[in-house]
């Protein structure tokens, strides 16, 4: 269903999915935690990743040199991926603080941060999450989980590349077996109306430049475009940017799509720094980066510019979006954004009021 067949031309992993019905179906509005995870599950196990549940709301797994769990929240419905890397560093190792910068400023997935464990030495987290306050579906939470996956295997080699020396052990999975049950059936029985998966049905058209500004229209926010092209040389990816009254730069959260994925970012130059200011915003950056909500805090460089801060929130849109969940998405990432980048600049700058 959802996973590649080996074939001589790859097939998009979603192709052969059974299809959720040309009526756009409303989410429940009180999705079960235990069954919208065995979607997760079986999507998980598609994606080629066993796992097993642990809970009523999420599965554990392992992938790589990682220890995963695969969380299910509601209200909203969310979907969050968490990876402990095996690896164990000094917790006097300043590099940590750049090499994680370094990662985080140049992937949308995962997002990554360290933290002490037990015994006093640093371990590297990291994360993935995907809010659906109007619903999700199956092919959607299918691109989301690949992608999450495939951002774990490149952090992998990332994280080998800048500790060579450090052994970080491949943990054995759970056996996927033991919680597929009832629940390997054709998916399109849990797309039905009233279900309480909190999936959406119904077709969702591709994301676009000119339907993400119509929707900000709708909301009361004037944007200016500017068109780029894609990886393929497709036109489509550019950035929608707020503007004031007056034609001027505008607040709130800019909105950048680029080969499939959505980002909402927020940002500002902060000049020439040394090296422990440097140090210091940085680590201001990973306390941004453990808070709900997968908004991730980055240090970077611009020409002209000095140092710059920048706020994020990423997430594939590939699969599409109903109208419905565009709103939401705009709404809910663009408030989260510019509030982290509110509350991060304040601790930067002293300002409580800002």
């Amino acid at each position: 269903m959802f996973g590649r067949k080996k074939q001589r031309k790859t097939r998009r992993e979603w192709q052969d999915a059974p299809d959720p019905g040309k009526d756009e179906v409303a989410p429940d509005s009180h999705a079960e935690p235990r069954q919208v995870t065995s979607v997760v599950q079986r999507v998980l196990a598609e994606a080629g990743c066993p796992a097993a549940p642990s809970g009523a709301s999420e599965v554990r797994t392992a992938t790589g040199p990682f220890e995963v769990t695969v969380a299910v929240d509601v209200a909203p419905l969310a979907f969050s991926v968490d990876a402990l890397w095996t690896g164990e560093l000094p917790a006097t190792d300043r590099s940590v603080l750049h090499a994680l910068n370094e990662w985080n400023a140049g992937h949308t997935v995962q997002r990554v941060h360290a933290e002490l464990d037990g015994r006093g030495t640093l371990r590297v987290r990291a994360d993935s999450v995907l809010t659906a306050g109007a619903g999700v579906t199956v092919r959607q939470l299918d691109e989301w989980v690949r992608r999450a996956l495939a951002g774990l295997s490149s952090l992998a080699e990332f994280l080998a590349a800048q500790w060579p020396d450090v052994h970080a052990p491949f943990p054995e999975a759970d056996d996927v077996s033991t919680g597929m049950g009832a629940y390997t059936g054709d998916l399109r029985l849990l797309v039905t109306p009233g279900n309480r998966y909190g999936l959406a049905g119904g077709p969702t058209p591709a994301v676009s430049l000119d339907r993400m500004a119509a929707c900000l229209t709708a909301d009361g926010v004037r944007t200016t475009a500017t068109r780029e092209e894609g990886a393929s040389g497709r036109r489509g990816n550019g950035w929608l940017r707020p503007t004031g009254p007056d034609g001027g730069p505008g607040t709130g959260a800019d909105i950048a799509l680029h080969d499939g994925a959505l980002s909402v970012t927020a940002g500002a130059a902060l000049g020439e720094i040394d090296g422990p200011t440097a140090d210091w915003v940085m680590s201001l950056c990973g306390a941004t980066n453990v808070l709900p909500g997968g908004v991730v805090a980055v240090l970077g460089t611009a020409a002209g510019a000095g140092a710059t801060l920048t706020c994020a929130l990423h997430r594939p849109v590939g699969s599409g979006l109903s109208e419905a969940q565009l709103a939401e998405v705009l709404h809910h990432d663009r408030d989260l954004v510019w509030r982290r980048y509110r509350e991060l600049g304040a601790e930067i700058t002293g300002e409580t009021g800002a």
